[in-house]
């Protein structure tokens, strides 16, 4: 069931992205070609934030619980079509979250920050200047072999990478983590939004449900309104 909802994944994302870069005409003359551009920013966006909850969720060996190889394998390719990441580099410091969880060895939190000074310091941890001028020569590669506009590359492969940022860091980690004076009432140092189930689902593919997400790091994603 995972590896099939991962193929999936994959497959949606690659099918936008090519009917948006290759196929799809950037001429607003109306509301209507806004809203179907902002439609498909939108879309892509959310698949974006998929690709990278499959990957995490191979973390954690949940995409072919009896192949562990197959899981490496999706792993490495989400994290790739994502944003050209490190899937080891990810792998590794996303156990020391884990095991470490809202503390000063935890690459995912910085203390006494507000959203924006949080999200540049989570940023920075995890993306490096190496990866960001391989993004520049991918997207020269892009504009130099296929003909794609600079424009059409911004808006449809630039900014719904961004916004998927922005919804893993808020729904993920900000919410979940920031710490509160009445403080977490769990071990993990962390916190579920009270969200029903599809809200959750389009909010972050579940990751609403944070305390069932640490207390059992097995279930998969599309699990994780069951465990509350």
């Amino acid at each position: 069931m995972g590896l099939l909802i991962a193929i999936l994944i994959i497959t949606l994302w690659l099918i936008l992205l090519i009917n948006n870069l290759f196929f799809t005409s950037f001429n607003i003359q109306s509301w209507v070609d806004f809203l179907e551009i902002l439609f498909r920013v939108c879309l892509s966006a959310f698949l974006y934030t998929g690709l990278f909850i499959t990957a995490h969720d191979a973390m954690h060996g949940t995409i072919s619980p009896k192949f562990k190889n197959i899981n490496s394998i999706v792993g490495k390719i989400c994290v790739f079509l994502y944003a050209l990441f490190d899937y080891s580099a990810l792998r590794e410091k996303h156990s020391q979250h884990h095991n470490n969880p809202v503390t000063s060895y935890d690459p995912d939190f910085a203390a006494g920050k507000h959203f924006w000074a949080w999200y540049c310091v989570f940023m920075q941890r995890y993306l490096k200047p190496a990866q960001i001028l391989k993004l520049i020569l991918l997207s020269q590669i892009w504009i130099l072999l296929f003909n794609i506009s600079i424009t059409k590359l911004l808006v449809f492969w630039a900014l719904p990478s961004f916004l998927s940022t922005l919804q893993l860091f808020y729904f993920g980690t900000y919410l979940t983590h920031k710490k509160s004076p009445l403080g977490y009432g769990n071990p993990f140092n962390t916190r579920s939004l009270n969200l029903p189930p599809f809200l959750s689902f389009l909010c972050c593919y579940n990751f609403c449900y944070h305390v069932e997400h640490h207390s059992s790091p097995s279930i998969p994603w599309w699990k994780l309104s069951k465990a509350q």
